[in-house]
């Protein structure tokens, strides 16, 4: 149950047990929290109370937001006390180009049924986004596309809070232990997640099957619910594969400490991929390791290659930037000192905190406050 004090910033979650909701919701709260900000963070079903009861809000920050009535009558209880309504966006699920284009591949595996809700679902979402004050997101090209729209959108990469960045830590240290024990066995690994990565993974599999056939040596890990069966191409190395389960996030910067060599594929060209944080590489470097992905902008942004991490599109490069890595021990030794450090200048706890403080005193932020109290909404015009 919720306790409700004077509060400032208001964080209303519509995907409460999402990974986002972590890094969205959990971690940006904390960050605001240590500004000296009060936060709370309410599920749909006590929004109404929260905002009948909290006095003194300066804004309402909504993650994945799906427009329905209620979600109509919260923005208009904000607006009646004059605080603006923001929403969280961690894909590009409002674009409907993304549809009808096939730049979303898990689109075209659904069921009809399964294609009418979330075709439903990003109709909802970018209803819900035009109505509100501007988008919080967490990567250039989801804020390109919402200001497509006519909309204002502030970047807040995704990051860790204080209890993730211990865990990684955790996991780092005990990584260095156990690779003290010699051993000519290389691991690389993909922490799949959900199996809406499917053809994500695919984009490395020829890779990954020339090299594991021709390398006794090299062992591929997959940490989640990703059908091995259905790549082909592995099926004659798959006595070099080991799958282990989807795991609670908690769990999961061990699971990276296992990997020798991280893997971050994406489907390209997609607008849909390349709206995609780099999170895969910041959880590796964290655990200690070492990553070679797609060069999306965000991953590109981040990861100087075969500085701080690889960047591969063809199978060629892959192959390539996977083969440099295993070479050598002391290589990727190097590699992943250098992404930690990357790691902890873009996404630790505290450049969470100075990326609140930069929110707060931006022209996105502040403009808002001061439409609010003016009684106009930027977004009427978009509806």
């Amino acid at each position: 149950m919720v306790r409700f004090s004077i509060s400032n910033i208001l964080f209303i979650t519509m995907a409460p047990q999402s990974v986002g909701h972590r890094y969205r919701v959990i971690n940006h709260a904390e960050a605001f929290e240590r500004l000296g900000l009060r936060v709370c963070i309410v599920e749909s079903t006590q929004v109404q109370l929260a905002l009948s009861k909290l006095s003194d809000l300066s804004a309402v920050i909504i993650f994945r937001p799906i427009w329905s009535e209620e979600f109509e009558l919260w923005c208009n209880l904000a607006r009646e006390r004059q605080i603006p309504v923001f929403v969280d966006l961690d894909d590009l699920t409002f674009d409907l180009d993304c549809q009808r284009k096939g730049e979303w591949s898990y689109w075209v595996t659904l069921s009809a049924e399964d294609k009418h809700h979330w075709h439903k679902r990003f109709l909802l979402q970018r209803r819900a986004l035009l109505q509100s004050d501007g988008a919080i997101v967490s990567t250039m090209p989801l804020a390109n596309n919402v200001r497509s729209l006519g909309l204002n959108a502030f970047i807040w990469p995704n990051g860790f809070n204080r209890e993730s960045w211990t865990l990684h830590s955790q996991a780092r240290k005990q990584r260095h232990e156990r690779k003290k024990l010699k051993s000519s066995e290389i691991t690389i690994g993909y922490a799949s997640g959900t199996p809406t990565h499917a053809e994500d993974f695919n984009v490395v599999v020829p890779a990954l099957s020339h090299l594991l056939q021709n390398s006794s040596n090299l062992h591929l890990c997959i940490v989640g619910d990703l059908d091995i069966s259905a790549y082909h191409l592995l099926s004659k190395v798959r006595n070099q594969i080991v799958q282990r389960p989807l795991v609670p996030y908690v769990e999961l910067p061990f699971e990276y400490a296992r990997f020798d060599i991280n893997l971050a594929p994406l489907e390209m060209p997609s607008r849909f991929c390349e709206a995609k944080s780099e999170l895969k590489f910041f959880e590796a470097a964290a655990s200690g390791v070492s990553t070679v992905a797609s060069p999306t902008p965000p991953y590109a942004a981040l990861i100087k290659s075969r500085r701080n991490g690889c960047l591969a599109q063809s199978t060629t490069e892959w192959v390539d930037q996977i083969s440099w890595l295993a070479a050598s021990k002391l290589r990727r030794r190097r590699q992943a000192r250098r992404a930690f450090h990357s790691v902890r200048s873009h996404c630790s706890p505290n450049a969470q905190v100075r990326d609140a403080k930069r929110i707060l005193h931006s022209d996105f932020w502040l403009s808002a406050l001061v439409a609010s109290k003016n009684g106009s909404n930027q977004s009427s015009s978009c509806l």
